[in-house]
């Protein structure tokens, strides 16, 4: 089995109040910008990890992937890349 990495979502509300958190594992191999796109995938489909099924859609999400070799935290708002909630 690969290494794996701990992906570590934390959820805002649009007024940036905290609101939930959520975790999923990628491969160590994995490019950063491969988890964000997963991440946005996932927030377009209602699939986030740690909130109810199609939830998160209107949500700002913290993205941080602990130990990753160009790891630093990225933020994801609901309406980047022209994607609206």
């Amino acid at each position: 089995m690969p290494p794996m990495l701990k992906v570590s979502l934390t959820y805002f509300k649009e007024s940036g109040k905290y609101y939930a958190e959520g975790e999923f594992n990628v491969e160590a191999s994995i490019a950063l910008f491969e988890v964000w796109a997963q991440v946005r995938t996932m927030m377009d489909k209602g699939e986030l990890p740690g909130l109810c099924e199609g939830g998160g859609k209107g949500f700002s999400i913290l993205v941080n992937v602990s130990g990753h070799r160009h790891g630093h935290p990225h933020l994801i708002h609901p309406d980047s890349n022209g994607r609206r909630a």
